[in-house]
């Protein structure tokens, strides 16, 4: 299972941690990555998707297939400031045992900041699952 991620420019160079959110509240860490800007960036984004593999924390918080979960970001600037996020909320990825297709899962909410275009590899399903009620 992997969280991926919609990356775009913050204008400035940021860690983003990257926790799974327990159904008693409790956090684990999935992992980190780090973007480099500037103020002076032009706007940008990928049409790819970032996946960080997060197996090992849907494990330790027995995440079952299908079951409702969110990731929490935290985001710290280069000299160690908290960063306010503007991205595109994490989707998950997963691949059963023995395929080599990936299923895409996107959260299907009222409002949607993913980006227009998003590129997944050739054989990608695309499962929408309910993220909210009503």
């Amino acid at each position: 299972i992997f969280a991926g991620f919609v990356l775009s420019g913050l204008k400035t160079s940021a860690s983003v941690s990257v926790d799974l959110v327990a159904s008693d509240g409790s956090l684990v860490h999935v992992g980190a990555f780090y973007v480099l800007g500037g103020e002076a960036e032009m706007p940008w984004a990928y049409e790819r998707i970032y996946k960080i593999d997060m197996t090992d924390a849907a494990k330790k918080v027995n995440l079952a297939a299908g079951e409702h979960f969110e990731f929490r970001l935290t985001a710290k600037k280069f000299d160690g400031t908290p960063l306010q996020l503007n991205m595109p909320a994490p989707v998950y990825i997963k691949r059963q045992s023995g395929d080599d297709n990936d299923i895409l899962v996107l959260p299907l909410t009222k409002t949607n900041n993913l980006p227009a275009k998003v590129i997944v590899r050739k054989g990608t399903r695309i499962v929408f699952q309910p993220a909210e009620e009503g």
